[in-house]
C-alpha cells in the first residue's frame, strides 16, 4: 500500500491509496486530475464536480507517477508510487 498526501492552501486535499486517488474538497467544486508516467506520458485524465472526486488507478503498472490536481483556480503537483 502506498499513500501520498499533498495539501492545497488548505482547501484542497489528495489521497491516493490502495488504487484510488481521492480529491476532497471543502464544497463541491471542478476538479481536475492528470495522471502523468516519469516519461511525461498522459497515462490517465478525469474531471468532475464535486466535493469529493475519486479516481481508479488500477490499472497502472507498477511505477512512480506525478499527479497533477487542479481546482479552485489552484494546482499542485504530487508524486505517487503503484506497488
Amino acid at each position: 500500500m502506498s499513500i501520498a498526501v499533498s495539501e492545497l492552501a488548505g482547501r484542497l486535499k489528495a489521497v491516493y491509496r490502495n488504487g484510488e486517488l481521492s480529491v476532497m474538497l471543502p464544497k463541491a467544486s471542478d476538479v481536475k486530475v492528470d495522471v502523468f508516467d516519469m516519461m511525461g506520458n498522459l497515462t490517465e485524465s478525469s474531471r468532475g464536480y464535486a466535493a469529493e472526486h475519486v479516481v481508479p488507478l488500477q490499472h497502472l503498472n507498477r511505477g512512480f507517477y506525478v499527479v497533477r490536481v487542479s481546482a479552485n483556480s489552484a494546482t499542485r503537483v504530487l508524486k505517487i508510487q503503484v506497488k
